[in-house]
């Protein structure tokens, strides 16, 4: 989840060099092997962002999921129309700045979660048209228990391009999951995700 606007503003100062240096090594893009360009191409990636209960920073997320779009974007350059998929542990309620994000391609720079601090002093932007699967097939976005015993936002999510892709159907989260127990107790504390994408690969082809 986020943290107020003072916590990463009085944080990004006090953050060790080191920790930054590091923030890209937590990036994994994926993509394709060279092809024709003119084809149809899928850029997939998968992430888990930042997360510490004693350090909550919600700009190394932020910062995180940016140079993942920055490198999908350097990746995808040249091909026409190019399909995205990101999916993965975002360790971000959708009220978030990082849920922002991903679904406009754009955080101001006076978002509550990042105003006032010195590590991104300008907007963030990324090149792409995404949408949850998830959103968008059941309405909204999922609650379940967690570590409380209360239920508390998804923080996992499956974007993908809007358009050409086409978010079928996804497995919802059981409710024995989300409602009476917390998930940790079975397996993890995240719950898996299932998603049906179409893929157009032209006017009359899937």
């Amino acid at each position: 989840s986020s943290s107020s606007s003072s916590s990463s503003s009085s944080s990004s100062s006090s953050m060790p060099q080191h920790q930054q240096q590091q923030l890209p090594k937590t990036i994994r893009p994926m993509g394709p092997p060279d092809a024709k360009r003119n084809s149809a191409r899928v850029f997939v990636s998968t992430v888990h962002l930042y997360k510490s209960d004693t350090r909550p920073w919600p700009f190394i997320r932020l910062l995180q999921a940016h140079m993942v779009m920055q490198r999908i974007a350097a990746m995808a350059k040249g091909h026409p129309n190019p399909r995205v998929v990101v999916a993965g542990d975002f360790n971000s309620a959708p009220e978030s700045s990082v849920y922002r994000y991903m679904k406009t391609g754009h955080v101001n720079a006076n978002d509550a979660d990042i105003k006032g601090c010195s590590v991104i002093p300008c907007d963030l932007t990324h090149p792409f048209a995404l949408r949850s699967a998830y959103a968008a097939v059941l309405g909204h976005e999922q609650r379940y228990r967690r570590k409380q015993t209360t239920q508390t936002p998804v923080v996992e999510y499956v974007w993908c391009s809007v358009g050409p892709m086409s978010p079928l159907g996804v497995v919802p989260i059981p409710n024995d999951s989300a409602e009476k127990f917390a998930v940790e107790k079975l397996s993890s504390d995240h719950q898996p995700l299932v998603v049906d994408i179409a893929h157009q690969l032209g006017p009359t082809h899937r």
